[in-house]
């Protein structure tokens, strides 16, 4: 990520005939604010439950086995990604496909 930004980011269904596949390019950068990576960690035990559980630290996240601290071997980097580009791929019903072209928001047109 340090040497280049740019990251694709796919999602979908694992059926052929229904669903749709999401394709979304852009720049990656690391979320270093502990209070929003803290925010993420819990979004993930809500969703997942204890499986997922990661402590926060040293802006990053840590695997979090309770009373006993990993070592920075267990640190997981959180990136956030500005989309500048979208593919959607319908199935199902006749197969489609769609490009969009998005715009920056205010995060992304900052100085830094």
């Amino acid at each position: 990520m340090h040497a280049n930004p740019s990251v694709a980011v796919t999602t979908g269904c694992n059926l052929l005939g229904e669903g749709m596949d999401v394709v979304m390019e852009g720049e990656a950068t690391m979320v270093r604010d502990e209070a929003l990576l803290q925010r993420i960690a819990n979004a993930y035990v809500a969703k997942y439950g204890n499986d997922w559980r990661f402590g926060v630290r040293d802006q990053a996240f840590y695997i979090d086995t309770g009373a006993v601290r990993q070592a920075d071997t267990s640190r997981v980097v959180v990136s956030a990604v500005n989309p500048t580009t979208a593919f959607g791929f319908g199935r199902g019903g006749g197969f489609s496909q769609t490009r969009w072209r998005l715009q920056a928001g205010p995060a992304a047109t900052r100085s830094r």
